[in-house]
């Protein structure tokens, strides 16, 4: 790993804007916090500046230190290496109240703005999943998933005294599934806000080339209507918050279903010509879950008076996706169905094309689509059971009744998942048998595990930044870089491997490696 600009000159580090790229030092960062976000306490009472806190408490998460406690004892423990890594330093390290002070009083916008909407920004843009036509593709769109999270641990009695208690405060949070990073959060009291939550952050994210999923209960058409007025568009669950149009959705698809079973068609209901379908099957080692979609027009499926309702929100098309869990350990079925609605058309409209293999082609892709946005949309929850682990953030577990410090520590709980996804994707699991696989990937947990100090922290934090992988080897964390091998080694059989040195064993025999991307090299004869 280079090494870093340790000095105590800040005038050294120039203040002009800085991209992410820029950022290789903790210094870096340190000026890039002082400058973008304000800090509201007395300036002539300041001991420990906002930048040098902010920092070990991103360190300090990315450990496993959550709470200000933890973090006052994770940075006693640290105390030597962050004082050649940063600013501003006093020599000891803050009580766990000068830690929350700092996290309460600074701009929690300008915190977020910066550290989730502004960082992620590099890891933004989806790329299109091979097999599909890209002409008409939407999956080169960015998915957003927006849903709330309650932090049980702040549920307090009410100020009646009656015996109830009152709902906790409900975090609402904007994700990018394809990176899989957090962009924005707000807090609100109640869990019936998430919807005008979502409408409040929407000022703040650009919808251009984005789809937008959420729960039932913000299928709401001011939302939805919102959505498209700002150029994007989404794809969202319908329940019986709706009745009306949940109860025609039902009676429509059922309606499909007979004719698919008895190949007699109605002659006063078209919507079985405009149907598409798509359907995917995924094997995990307990059970088996087989996924059909069909979808249909709105116009096909809604009623006059419903279509007249939706209008604004320019409702195109209507989903059902009937999922099947096979558990082989029980033998037990379970099966289910869930409804979406969405103004994305089944056949776009820049389809000009009137052949019907053509046609046929096209609206299955996009069924097929749609079945990838239903899946990524529980990613969301995901981020949620990471943020709740107690082995990761911890978060549910959070007694914190002050709003603002609330604010502060789940945003920089955000921000250190983010980084650890980032890391995940080019870490390597070492099996038993000395084997590693493609798709293999270290748990967060384990992340979590291994970067047991500061240092560690900041590998990961330089590798977010700069992609540099230097300290991930040295961790054991990604395979090393390869080495060449000059000489012909005698008496190799065909498609066998020769190892370069004892270390080099343990990231061995696995295709990723043998193609040239990792230390072993297979010789022909």
């Amino acid at each position: 790993m280079p090494d870093l600009i340790i000095t105590n000159k800040p005038d050294l580090i120039s203040l002009s804007d800085l991209s992410n790229k820029d950022i290789e030092t903790l210094q870096e960062l340190q000026m890039l916090f002082e400058k973008e976000i304000m800090d509201f306490r007395n300036p002539f009472q300041v001991i420990f500046c906002m930048s040098s806190v902010l920092i070990v408490c991103i360190l300090a998460k990315l450990c496993g230190y959550t709470t200000s406690e933890e973090i006052e004892v994770f940075w006693e423990n640290n105390l030597k290496w962050i004082e050649d890594h940063l600013f501003f330093m006093q020599g000891v390290a803050p009580c766990a109240d000068t830690i929350s002070y700092v996290l309460k009083n600074i701009n929690h916008d300008q915190l977020q703005r910066l550290v989730l909407l502004r960082f992620a920004e590099r890891y933004s843009l989806a790329e299109i999943i091979p097999g599909f036509d890209e002409e008409f593709s939407v999956l080169g769109f960015r998915i957003l998933d927006a849903d709330g999270q309650t932090v049980t641990s702040t549920n307090r009695s009410n100020k009646n005294k009656n015996g109830k208690r009152c709902g906790g405060f409900d975090i609402v949070t904007i994700m990018d599934a394809s990176t899989k990073a957090a962009l924005i959060q707000l807090i609100v009291d109640k869990k019936n806000q998430e919807a005008t939550s979502i409408l409040k952050m929407l000022t703040d994210i650009s919808l251009d080339g984005a789809i937008l999923t959420f729960d039932a209960i913000n299928t709401r058409l001011a939302l939805l209507t919102a959505i498209v007025m700002k150029g994007g568009h989404y794809f969202c669950n319908l329940k019986l918050n709706q009745k009306n149009a949940y109860e025609e959705a039902i009676t429509s698809f059922e309606i499909l279903d007979n004719i698919l079973d008895t190949k007699i068609a109605p002659t006063s209901w078209e919507g079985h010509k405009h149907a598409a379908f798509a359907s995917s099957t995924q094997n995990t080692g307990s059970e088996t879950v087989d996924k059909e979609l069909i979808a249909l027009p709105a116009s096909d499926v809604f009623s006059s008076e419903v279509l007249a309702k939706w209008k604004d929100a320019n409702l195109q098309t209507v989903i059902r996706v009937n999922t099947k869990r096979y558990n082989k350990a029980s033998g037990q079925m379970e099966c289910g169905d869930l409804y979406f609605i969405t103004d994305l058309p089944i056949i776009p409209d820049n389809c000009e094309s009137k052949s019907t293999a053509k046609l046929n082609k096209v609206k299955n892709g996009r069924a097929k689509e749609f079945l990838t946005i239903s899946s990524l949309k529980w990613s969301v929850e995901t981020m949620h059971q990471h943020l709740d682990n107690p082995k990761i953030t911890n978060q549910d577990n959070h007694r914190i009744f002050n709003k603002q410090l609330l604010a502060g520590h789940t945003i920089l709980n955000k921000f250190a998942l983010n980084i650890l996804k980032e890391v995940q994707k080019v870490s390597v699991v070492m099996h038993k048998d000395g084997l590693t696989y493609r798709d293999d990937r270290l748990p967060v947990t384990q992340l979590v595990y291994k970067a047991d100090r500061a240092e560690n922290a900041f590998s990961y934090l330089r590798f977010y930044f700069t992609g540099d992988k230097d300290g991930l080897r040295n961790m054991g964390i990604c395979p090393p870089l390869p080495t060449v091998i000059e000489h012909q080694h005698e008496n190799t059989e065909a498609g066998c491997f020769t190892f370069v040195s004892e270390e080099d064993k343990g990231f061995s025999l696995a295709q990723i490696f043998a193609d040239g991307g990792g230390r072993a090299k297979r010789y022909k004869s």
